[in-house]
């Protein structure tokens, strides 16, 4: 028996707190589960009707367009902060009516398989990417072991000199690329996945369950455990930085 009436009765409060804790979070994780599948099926319906629809300008375009414009509006501004690109404020819009219009034109090739939230989303990837690519923006950067990052910046920002080094640095990273591998390999996809496409570790391996649910394995197979993507992300990134030596000399 315990001899401490207090104590004991503290514990309980304690493991009362701690019970109710866990339900209050069990509860807030299962919410927010239910909103995210509800919102994946209204947006499955959408897309059915999108897909009857005679012409774009038909009133369920216009729903769909302002049922994920927000989610749209907020990916692409983050993008934009991520790459250090703030102008793309200016760009917005413009660049969110690409999206949707990269949507009419794709949406009879979606597989239904798939979850259209995160369908739209990769688009609104690949239409912001190749928005900052035409705005002579490359993001992508390196970290070697010391600490010291190789950076591709904006031309127009850089004196002459600081030009054709970044010139010669760009050059250098597209023979390291081609020298990792074809586009299809894991290192490439890996790669393209993280910086062009800036998904997260657990989206590309969400992408890797996907793929082998659908018959795809082999050496160039996506991992599907978000430790391993980061493990093979670090891997291929050394492998990289290597060749990006191997090519690049950089000025005296």
């Amino acid at each position: 028996m315990d001899s401490d009436p207090q104590s004991a009765n503290t514990r309980r409060q304690e493991a009362e707190q701690e019970r109710l804790a866990a339900e209050a979070k069990a509860k807030a994780e299962a919410k927010v589960k239910a909103e995210a599948e509800a919102k994946a099926l209204h947006l499955q319906e959408l897309f059915k009707r999108c897909k009857s629809a005679r012409t774009g300008d038909d009133p369920v375009w216009r729903e769909m367009i302002m049922d994920r414009s927000p989610e749209v509006t907020r990916l692409i501004s983050r993008i934009g902060t991520k790459a250090k690109f703030h102008d793309i404020v200016h760009d917005i819009e413009e660049i969110r009516h690409e999206v949707f219009i990269q949507v009419c034109k794709s949406l009879s090739k979606y597989d239904e398989k798939r979850n259209p939230v995160k369908w739209v989303n990769g688009l609104t990837r690949n239409v912001t990417y190749t928005w900052l690519r035409r705005k002579r923006w490359n993001f992508l950067s390196l970290v070697d072991e010391d600490g010291k990052v190789v950076e591709f910046e904006d031309q127009k920002t850089r004196r002459p000199d600081q030009a054709a080094e970044a010139n010669e640095k760009k050059r250098a990273l597209e023979k390291a690329l081609e020298a990792l591998g074809e586009p299809e390999s894991l290192c490439r996809r890996l790669l393209h996945l993280t910086y062009g496409e800036d998904l997260t570790t657990r989206e590309i391996a969400d992408i890797g369950r996907e793929e082998e649910t659908g018959g795809h394995t082999g050496p160039n197979a996506l991992p599907t455990n978000h430790v391993e993507v980061w493990r093979m992300l670090n891997y291929c990134r050394k492998k990289l930085l290597v060749l990006f030596r191997q090519f690049y000399d950089p000025p005296h």
